[in-house]
C-alpha cells in the first residue's frame, strides 16, 4: 500500500478495507475450525473464487471480478526477477558523509559506489536488518558493507606515498657541475659549500 496509495488518503484503501470487514464477517463466523492450514488455505481460496468474486456487490452493482476486468489493461505487473522482492523492503533517505558513509538502525554502513554528499534511499528487510541496498535517484546501486574501521585504516596507510626523511642531507650528493681551468668536474654539496666560502665562482 505504501507505494500506491497518498498518505491520509482513506478512501483509496476503501476497497482493501472492505474485503477483510467482509473476510472476518462472512468467513470467519462460518469456519472456525479447521484441521490445518493447508486446510484453511484451501477454503479461504474456494470462498474468494466462488463466494466474495463473483456474487453481485451492492456498492458496485456488479461482482469483483467484473470490476476487475474493467481495469485489467491499466494494471501494470512488475518484473519477476532477483530484486522484486526489493520493491517491498521498508524504505528509509538517508544523507551520505563525505567518506561516503551513512549510517542506519544504529549500524555505520558504507555505499557501494561513491556517493558522498549525496542522498539516497536504503531498503532492507524488516527480518534481516543487518542487509541494507543502496538506491539513489531510483537506481538500484548495490548492497551496503558493513564500516570496518580498523580495515580502512590500513587500506588508507598502505595507499600512502613511501615518507622520505629530508632532515638531514646528503652532504655527498653531487648537486652541480663545476667548470675549472678548462676541465669539467662534479662537485658535491660540501664541495660547493667551500668553493662558496672561499668566493669561486661555479656555473651550473
Amino acid at each position: 500500500m505504501r507505494l500506491f496509495v497518498d498518505s491520509g488518503d482513506g478512501a483509496a484503501k476503501g476497497k482493501i478495507e472492505r474485503f477483510f470487514r467482509g473476510f472476518r464477517d462472512r468467513f470467519l463466523t462460518l469456519h472456525r475450525n479447521f484441521a490445518s492450514l493447508a486446510e484453511l488455505n484451501k477454503l479461504t481460496h474456494d470462498w474468494v473464487e466462488n463466494e466474495y468474486n463473483a456474487k453481485t456487490h451492492s456498492a458496485i452493482g456488479m461482482a469483483p471480478i467484473e470490476r476487475f476486468n474493467l481495469d485489467r489493461n491499466r494494471i501494470k505487473f512488475i518484473t519477476d526477477d532477483a530484486f522484486s522482492a526489493e520493491v517491498f523492503y521498508v524504505e528509509e533517505t538517508r544523507k551520505v558523509s563525505k567518506t561516503n558513509v551513512f549510517s542506519i538502525n544504529s549500524q555505520r554502513h558504507e555505499c557501494p559506489v561513491d556517493l558522498r554528499d549525496k542522498t539516497i534511499e536504503v531498503r532492507y528487510d524488516r527480518m534481516r536488518r543487518e542487509y541494507f541496498i543502496v538506491y539513489f535517484a531510483g537506481k538500484r546501486m548495490g548492497v551496503a558493507t558493513p564500516l570496518d574501521l580498523v580495515a580502512n585504516a590500513r587500506l588508507r596507510m598502505a595507499e600512502r606515498p613511501e615518507r622520505v626523511d629530508v632532515s638531514t642531507p646528503d652532504i655527498t650528493a653531487p648537486v652541480a657541475t663545476v667548470v675549472r681551468a678548462g676541465k669539467v668536474a662534479t662537485a658535491t654539496k660540501a664541495t660547493q659549500v667551500t668553493a662558496t666560502a672561499t668566493g669561486t665562482s661555479h656555473h651550473d
